[in-house]
């Protein structure tokens, strides 16, 4: 069974002018995710901890959890920021602030 990757990140959506999403997202939205420490891209689930529509140029805290998580956990760590797209197209920004399952 593969280890999934947990974290909390602050996330960043783009405005829609920048070319963030032109509609809102919801929670538990998939998105992938580009690690500064990799450069692959991981797919994962955004869950959003305040709210359960985020809207282009919104600020939010939320729990990923890295659906593909074939990488060493031990290369992300608090502070690791990281982008997030849509396909292809970037949506926001993010940064860990806290590694929810640490015992792998």
């Amino acid at each position: 069974m593969p280890i999934r990757i947990q974290f909390n990140a602050v996330l960043s959506f783009l405005s829609e002018k920048d070319g963030g999403l032109a509609t809102p997202v919801s929670s538990e939205h998939r998105a992938a995710i580009k690690l500064s420490a990799f450069s692959d891209r991981f797919f994962g689930t955004l869950k959003f901890h305040e709210t359960d529509i985020v809207f282009a140029g919104d600020k939010v805290s939320a729990t990923i959890t890295l659906a593909t998580a074939d990488i060493f956990p031990q290369q992300i760590y608090e502070g690791l920021d990281f982008e997030f797209y849509e396909i292809d197209k970037l949506i926001g920004t993010g940064v860990v602030t806290k590694i929810n399952n640490a015992n792998f």
